[in-house]
């Protein structure tokens, strides 16, 4: 139950930080990307950053590499559930989240609210897709995110879909976030960084699948 997703979550940033040098990785530029529930603690993530607990006092960062930070520095939310308080008591997976049945675990709920006043105010880039015909976590959710994001001063790209339903639909929507994770967070080139990893510079094997994980080329 909340908040051991985003406790994980964090540790694996500070994880992926403090061994930077043996995973070639930067430091300074580390982005969040994730579709439906992954989007939501990928916004959770997000918003807390340079945040040491939940609005119940839950700590945010726990377990190693408590020297380095957990903050992230871009987050791309597809389909996010960014509020689960107004979701069906019936909603067993809601309920196993939060730890308990709504209305009780209203306190929980908000503590998980990825729009959360508490929390907003010193967030990173975000880009929020949503689709307009997404009956299993309503647009509402994107569009509350990316306007609570604008009225505390932050940046939000908010991209509705028309037609467009809650999976699956992430594959086609690949070149914009990569292209949102190429302005905010500026390194090398895209085209470059395709070559680099075995992949055509125009992107366009970006969501073929190689091999039998089912995984797109991209991700990996």
């Amino acid at each position: 139950p909340f908040p051991a997703q985003i406790q994980d979550e964090k540790a694996a940033v500070r994880f992926l930080r403090a061994n930077a040098l043996t995973y070639q990785l930067d430091p300074s530029r580390i982005g969040l990307w994730g579709q439906s529930a992954g989007a939501h603690l990928a916004a959770l993530a997000a918003v807390t950053s340079g945040i040491s607990q939940t609005t119940l006092g839950h700590p945010l960062d726990v377990g190693s590499n408590l020297s380095v930070s957990s903050a992230v520095q871009a987050c791309a939310a597809f389909a996010a559930p960014s509020y689960l308080g107004d979701a069906a008591v019936t909603d067993t997976t809601v309920s196993t989240y939060l730890g308990g049945l709504l209305p009780g675990a209203l306190s929980t709920a908000q503590a998980a609210n990825c729009y959360n006043a508490a929390y907003l105010g010193n967030d990173p880039p975000f880009l929020v897709v949503h689709g307009l015909s997404d009956t299993t976590v309503p647009p509402i959710y994107g569009s509350n995110l990316h306007n609570a994001l604008i009225a505390a001063g932050g940046s939000s790209t908010y991209v509705p879909l028309p037609g467009v339903n809650h999976t699956p639909w992430a594959a086609v929507e690949y070149p914009r976030a990569l292209t949102f994770f190429q302005n905010v967070l500026p390194g090398v080139p895209l085209a470059t960084w395709r070559e680099l990893h075995g992949l055509q510079r125009d992107g366009s094997q970006d969501a073929s699948i190689a091999g039998t994980d089912g995984i797109a080329n991209v991700l990996k």
